[in-house]
């Protein structure tokens, strides 16, 4: 029972820690060259950020055959930096396709492709709260555990990130069971 319930939770929970580093490209005016500026060149001007992001995800899937998988779930994440800190909530709609299954006994894997809507109530410039539309595609590796339940490791990219809560890329690593 322990063992489910941690399988549960570790299913639901994702941590993620990003590291931003930030580089400038300075011109300088006596020699007319280009000086990189933040990576231990002439100074230190600025590394980054650290910013945790927890996501909560459940989700549900209905397998129609063993390459499609159609799904729905909830979705709230809560951002933190040193300066601030947010949450948004919201749905998300999704179609998994599995287009090659590597036969190997000792670790087989599904090739899959993702593509993902969001509806997302995030908090905006002056803290109102307004609806962002993310729309996600990409692929990753799903590993099967028992008949049921999976390990999968994506990346998706956000097909429109201007005005948008997520970044370029999303990395995911998660349990279906």
């Amino acid at each position: 029972m322990l063992k489910s319930l941690l399988i549960i939770l570790l299913s639901i929970i994702a941590f993620n820690f990003k590291i931003n580093a930030g580089v400038t490209l300075k011109e300088d005016k006596n020699s007319k060259r280009k000086i990189l500026y933040g990576i231990f060149f002439d100074e230190l001007i600025y590394l980054g950020r650290l910013q945790t992001r927890f996501t909560l995800f459940p989700f549900t899937t209905y397998r129609i055959n063993d390459k499609l998988l159609p799904g729905a779930g909830i979705k709230y994440k809560y951002y933190h930096t040193r300066i601030s800190s947010s949450y948004a909530y919201g749905t998300a709609i999704f179609l998994n396709y599995n287009f090659l299954s590597i036969k190997n006994p000792a670790l087989p894997l599904r090739l899959t492709m993702h593509a993902e809507y969001q509806p997302v109530n995030t908090e905006g410039t002056n803290s109102n709260r307004h609806w962002s539309h993310l729309y996600l595609a990409g692929g990753g590796i799903r590993q099967k555990l028992s008949e049921n339940s999976f390990l999968f490791v994506m990346i998706l990219w956000n097909l429109r990130p201007v005005n948008a809560i997520s970044e370029g890329s999303e990395f995911r690593l998660g349990f279906t069971f």
